[in-house]
């Protein structure tokens, strides 16, 4: 196994899969032998990206979605030179990578939620990146599931998002968005909650004007509402709620809550 790193990813996996009895499952003790001291070396770490593209489609592959998160974040977050800290080179390093066969999986998009969740900071590419992969990978599962909320909800809250507790209008934008796309699906309930809770808390939570509806959401809402003839569920939920729950809004954003919704 010392010249492991020698050979291209799939060629070291065909040779591991080719042993009587071996399994992704063994890998965690096999890692173990091939990394640096304490540290995870970067040719493990390019090793693991690497191979991901061949495990993925094995029948063991959330045993290997596994090992590929938890032993990357270790490596991404756990250095000594800047720990817990994301860092713009290894966010450039690890888009590379994800980027390169033109597709995102299961494994790829968890370890980015998990660097999130975990990280203290993050640049900025990065968590760009991160919101257009969930999104794509959640969109074309054509429904919302109960671990994609989860998901999501580790996104947005982590540390390593735009602005940890908060919701930031990108953010609020990927769920308004998503929303929509996935609209009247056979959705986790959920997503209900959770989609009515995060839009209220974005809308209504600011420091310099809590409990209101501030000109700044208001207008990020008018102009994702202005091509909208119809409410889903979940929306005609959260605006009801705004309503009808005494928070103070401009005229102009009332006007067009009833126009939607008359009556209420």
């Amino acid at each position: 196994m010392e010249t492991v790193f020698e050979n291209h990813a799939e060629q070291v996996l065909e040779e591991l899969m080719s042993i009587p009895g071996f399994k992704p499952a063994d890998l965690p003790s096999l890692l173990s032998k091939l990394e640096n001291g304490e540290r995870i070396s970067p040719q493990l770490a390019d090793f693991l990206l690497a191979a991901n593209a061949v495990m993925r489609t094995s029948t063991n592959s959330e045993a290997w979605n596994r090992i590929y998160v938890d032993t990357l974040t270790t490596y991404y977050l756990g250095g000594h030179d800047s720990p817990l800290r994301l860092t713009p080179a290894e966010a450039a390093h690890l888009i590379a990578e994800q980027s390169a066969d033109g597709r995102m999986d299961k494994g790829e998009v968890e370890l980015l939620v998990r660097l999130a969740a975990v990280a203290e900071s993050s640049p900025e590419e990065f968590k760009e990146f991160l919101m257009n992969a969930l999104r794509q990978r959640i969109v074309s599962e054509r429904h919302i599931s109960g671990h994609s909320v989860n998901l999501v909800s580790q996104m947005i809250f982590g540390p390593g998002g735009y602005m940890g507790s908060r919701i930031s209008p990108e953010e609020a934008e990927f769920l308004f968005d998503l929303n929509l796309r996935l609209a009247n699906r056979e959705n986790d309930p959920s997503w209900s909650d959770f989609y009515v809770g995060a839009l209220w808390w974005f809308l209504i939570h600011d420091d310099k004007s809590p409990k209101v509806v501030a000109h700044a959401e208001a207008g990020w809402l008018m102009d994702n509402l202005s091509h909208l003839r119809t409410l889903d569920a979940n929306n005609r939920t959260l605006f009801r709620k705004l309503r009808t729950s005494g928070i103070s809004m401009p005229s102009y954003l009332s006007k067009r809550l009833e126009e939607l919704d008359p009556g209420v």
